[in-house]
């Protein structure tokens, strides 16, 4: 027995009402992942300018006032790898939305499972942050108590 990596089969036929959902999952997908590479864009601009005087800018949350200049760096580096993650979740948005949109206006199952593939891989690198989250906030629940 052949195991596929197929995430929909090939005689499985889409018409009609679920079409119309995968049309507009597509539309809102590519401007949800449109939306945020423009704001990832924009906090990289804002990152350009303001590394000059970001003691006058961030001087005004309690938490980066005592920051040195290296441990000023290091936040800023964790903060650009957060936007590639971003960046990296919005092209898989975007992905689906193309694979997916392609797919149904040619009928080809490849396209359509290529971007359920991009959609599964958005979920898993979210379900991954959201773990990671959760760990994050129980274990400052348990080292504040």
């Amino acid at each position: 027995m052949q195991e596929t990596d197929s995430l929909m089969g090939e005689d499985l036929s889409l018409d009609g009402e679920p079409t119309e959902h995968l049309n507009e999952m597509t539309r809102w997908t590519k401007f949800i992942g449109i939306a945020l590479i423009v704001c990832c864009v924009l906090a990289l601009l804002c990152f350009v300018f303001a590394s000059g005087s970001y003691t006058s800018i961030f001087g005004a949350f309690s938490i980066f006032r005592s920051l040195s200049s290296d441990m000023f760096v290091v936040v800023v580096i964790v903060l650009l790898i957060a936007l590639a993650v971003v960046v990296l979740l919005s092209y898989h948005l975007i992905n689906f939305s193309v694979k997916i949109k392609s797919g149904l206006e040619t009928e080809n199952p490849a396209a359509l499972n290529k971007g359920l593939g991009s959609l599964k891989l958005y979920f898993i690198i979210m379900g991954i942050i959201s773990i990671l989250s959760a760990l994050v906030n129980l274990f400052n629940v348990f080292k504040n108590s």
